[in-house]
């Protein structure tokens, strides 16, 4: 399996393992929805998919200022991903505290993004020591 992820970037790599992070922590977290707390796992799974989403665009990004010889459009992409993340996460918290919709949990979409930091480190910890 090691040589089966050699074969692509860090970013894609960390998008990889994200989408099956949060479809493993919602298989995980589906017997919150017999116990009416469905924001739980929802929390999650959306962490998960925008976290997973956004670095494959950086992935994308990065494959294409390669081609042109500068980083114009990872910076753009950089930038956009914080303001995505925080703006979902005002949204989310907003939905959850002040209007009592709560569809997804702002506590887990937290624990998906503050996961994705850590793989983050891990791999370019693994990539450094090759």
């Amino acid at each position: 399996m090691k040589k089966w992820l050699d074969k692509y970037s860090s970013t894609t790599k960390i998008a990889m393992l994200m989408y099956a992070l949060g479809v493993l922590v919602f298989v995980l977290l589906t017997p919150f929805f017999f116990f009416n707390l469905m924001d739980i796992p929802l929390g999650a799974l959306l962490g998960g998919t925008i976290t997973g989403s956004l670095y494959l665009l950086s992935s994308a990004a990065e494959k294409s200022d390669e081609k042109k010889g500068n980083a114009t459009l990872t910076i753009i992409v950089q930038s956009a991903r914080f303001f995505v993340i925080a703006g979902v996460m005002v949204l989310i918290s907003f939905m959850y505290f002040r209007w009592d919709m709560k569809i997804f949990n702002p506590f887990s979409y937290i624990a998906l993004y503050t996961a994705s930091v850590v793989i983050n480190v891990i791999i370019m910890l693994i990539e450094r020591n090759k």
